[in-house]
């Protein structure tokens, strides 16, 4: 399981760690949460974390909100 559901149909990724994804078509996925891809997710990858991202929103309960960010700890 990884981040991205299936269908990813072309990506990009920059020096920078600015990211692109293009999907076949918007689609929803179950993991803790419900999340809602739409057909463009992007973002920018640095070290432990995912920031400035767009294209992703999570579903809690009946409050849905959009994710920006998504970190990892790393420490041990």
């Amino acid at each position: 399981m990884g981040l991205l559901p299936k269908g990813v149909k072309d990506f990009r990724i920059e020096d920078t760690g600015h990211f692109v994804v293009h999907l076949d078509q918007a689609c929803n996925a179950k993991f803790e949460s419900e999340l809602h891809y739409d057909r463009n997710v992007s973002g920018t990858l640095s070290y432990g974390q995912i920031g400035a991202l767009s294209g992703i929103s999570a579903q809690e309960l009946f409050c849905g909100f959009r994710s920006r960010e998504f970190g990892a700890n790393l420490g041990g």
